[in-house]
């Protein structure tokens, strides 16, 4: 099971290549933040329509 401070180094390195991470409603992770939050993660053309598509 991944621990929450496994997530950041994951992050960036898809930021460092053009991707975007975010939650499920487009906002930036708080990686301070303690309560459970599902990230979103893409190679940053698609990020938007990928949100699209979740909520639907």
């Amino acid at each position: 099971m991944a621990r929450r401070f496994d997530h950041p180094a994951g992050a960036l390195f898809i930021k460092e290549v053009g991707g975007k991470v975010s939650d499920t409603e487009g906002r930036p992770i708080d990686w301070r933040e303690t309560k459970p939050v599902h990230i979103v993660a893409s190679n940053g053309t698609i990020h938007k329509r990928f949100l699209q598509v979740l909520k639907e």
